[in-house]
């Protein structure tokens, strides 16, 4: 089994280029909540990926992107600040 992890891992050299070990994406995050999805998006660039996207509400944007420059973020997501509840059958 660990074997077949270590064909599977691509070696950290230092002639890899951008996008050769690895993209990740996180999604998740909202007002309350930008700690959780930041700190599993950087212990990704940490354990070796090279491009992190990390896709969360857009009042969690602000926090997550001054918490480090290195992901890339998409306020994307939709909250419940955003939505009408009347709109969902009771």
């Amino acid at each position: 089994m660990l074997i077949k992890l270590k064909n599977i891992i691509p070696k950290l050299i230092g002639s890899n280029g951008k996008e050769n070990t690895g993209k990740f994406a996180v999604i998740g995050g909202c007002t309350e909540y930008t700690g959780p999805p930041f700190y599993c998006a950087i212990s990704q660039m940490y354990g070796g990926s090279d491009i992190g996207h990390l896709v969360c509400t857009k009042n969690a944007e602000e926090p997550i992107r001054s918490y480090s420059p290195e992901i890339i973020v998409y306020p994307i997501l939709c909250s419940l600040e955003d939505t009408n509840l009347n709109d969902f059958p009771i």
